[in-house]
């Protein structure tokens, strides 16, 4: 946990050495599995020839056939990516700087408001106890069949109310109104799913807390990158996002969380479905259930993404859910290929970052174990464990970091919708952020700059509407990230 913090910390002053490390090893990486893999065909292909050759030795199987067509084409595969993304790395550098930017700010914001690093330990917690408790009370629903003593063989035994398996038996327990089989059925199905269902409620709860810290630290700036602004409190941060989440977007949450439970119903469902009639279909049936599999896991997976965007989209302008989530898909599509630059970049990059930590956790746990004991052999188990354990707590932390990018970054679109740079609507991004921002929309054809406080931007003007940072309802605005029409006329005419 705190090799993660502090890699997440030093983000603020080493994103663009590290972000750039990054992308250089993932092309290194690929150059040297395609020369690994045409090597490998012109070896195999070297083998073959050699079984021309008059009075060889070696015997050609079809195997070797096979394996030199699968080197040859793998290697034309992975020669056709490694172009590809180094040409998509060139033609979208100027994104990758702007994506280098929001992770800068996203680490000042996390340092600025230090009270959001317990929240990924307080919803663990969470989920923990809910659990125990969930499984607690589950263990009880097992102990309501009927206790019976059977006369033939004299072993005790357990059924339902409504059993008639044997009727030689003696009743034991006398506790009336026992659930039959299929009261207890039901009971457990409405149990399992409201385990789905509060446990998506925590993490999405989780996500809101830290997306709306974020949300309300971005629009109370500019902030320097020593200290927040004087219009932000760090210490308060998450407590106001906990109460403006109690009081006014519980039923968001709650909704949202919903929609994701349902779908991880259909998918156990139809997965009951198919480990029960598994040997009853053929081929096609089996391959049907695994494409409805297939497809209900992608559509889980973005409903969850349209979610976390939706949880934003609320911290920032107090809609509902699906207000929210509309807002938040139209601002994405609008910029497309930022989201690609920050998402891919962002993937890596936190994907590199849990890998660092297992394996530095790991080799940290074997020299104190080989220091300590002096055996290395009996050592591999338990490093590889402490691995795995190091991985989950990194996934954690790193899913707080790539939460508050997607914050960041949905935060600075919304920004630049509604403000312009000049004195009346200035942005609330810091100055740092803005650097990157001018240096990377001064080479993009077609951008747009302020003449009074050199700041350029890559968006069209806009009509500003007025927004919600922090609205206390959906009816209230307690917070602009822009003037509305009106007000900005009347400041020309006052002017």
């Amino acid at each position: 946990m705190g090799l993660t913090l502090v890699l997440i910390v030093l983000m603020r002053w080493l994103a663009k050495v590290i972000v750039y490390t990054v992308i250089a090893g993932a092309i290194l990486g690929m150059a040297f599995g395609t020369y690994t893999m045409w090597s490998m065909y012109e070896a195999q292909q070297e083998y073959v020839a050699s079984a021309d050759v008059i009075n060889s030795t070696v015997v050609l199987l079809d195997e070797d056939l096979v394996a030199q067509d699968a080197y040859y084409y793998t290697s034309w595969v992975l020669t056709v990516l490694t172009v590809l993304i180094v040409v998509i790395c060139i033609a979208m550098r100027n994104k990758i700087r702007q994506a280098i930017g929001i992770f800068q700010e996203t680490s000042v914001g996390l340092t600025h408001n230090p009270g959001i690093f317990f929240v990924p330990i307080a919803t663990y917690l969470l989920l923990f106890a809910f659990i125990a408790v969930w499984a607690y009370f589950t263990a009880y629903m097992y102990t309501m069949q009927e206790a019976y003593e059977d006369n033939d063989t004299g072993y005790v035994s357990y059924r339902w109310a409504d059993s008639q398996e044997n009727e030689n038996v003696t009743t034991i327990s006398d506790f009336q109104g026992k659930p039959t089989e299929s009261e207890f059925e039901f009971f457990l199905v409405y149990y399992v799913f409201g385990l789905l269902w509060l446990t998506q409620f925590i993490i999405a709860a989780g996500s809101f807390v830290i997306s709306g810290t974020l949300a309300e630290w971005y629009f109370a700036g500019p902030h320097d990158r020593s200290a927040p602004n004087k219009g932000h409190s760090p210490h308060t941060g998450v407590l106001r996002t906990l109460w403006h989440l109690y009081r006014y977007h519980i039923g968001t949450v709650a909704f949202g969380s919903l929609i994701v439970a349902i779908l991880q119903s259909l998918r156990l469902i139809l997965s009951y479905i198919q480990r029960k009639f598994e040997k009853k279909v053929g081929f096609v049936g089996r391959f049907i259930m695994c494409c409805c599999q297939c497809c209900l896991w992608c559509l889980e997976k973005c409903i969850k993404y349209v979610n976390k965007n939706a949880y934003i989209e609320c911290s920032i302008h107090g809609y509902g859910f699906c207000k929210s989530a509309c807002a938040a898909f139209s601002s994405l599509l609008a910029n497309i290929l930022l989201v690609a630059a920050v998402n891919g970049v962002g993937g890596l990059l936190l994907l590199m970052l849990k890998l660092m930590v297992a394996s530095g956790t790991a080799m940290i746990g074997y020299a104190m174990l080989w220091e300590k004991t002096g055996v290395t052999n009996s050592l591999y188990i338990i490093l590889v464990i402490i691995g795995l354990l190091a991985y989950i707590i990194a996934d954690a932390f790193t899913d707080l970091y790539a939460t508050g990018i997607d914050t960041i970054l949905l935060c600075f679109i919304e920004d630049k919708n509604y403000n312009d740079g000049s004195s009346d609507k200035p942005y609330h991004c810091s100055n740092h952020l803005q650097k990157f921002l001018h240096h990377a929309a001064d080479k993009e054809a077609g951008g747009l700059k302020n003449p009074e406080d050199g700041c350029a931007m890559d968006t069209p003007e806009v009509t500003p509407e007025p927004a919600v940072v922090k609205g206390k309802n959906r009816g209230k605005k307690t917070a602009k990230v822009g003037p509305a029409p009106a007000e900005a006329q009347q400041q020309l005419e006052d002017v």
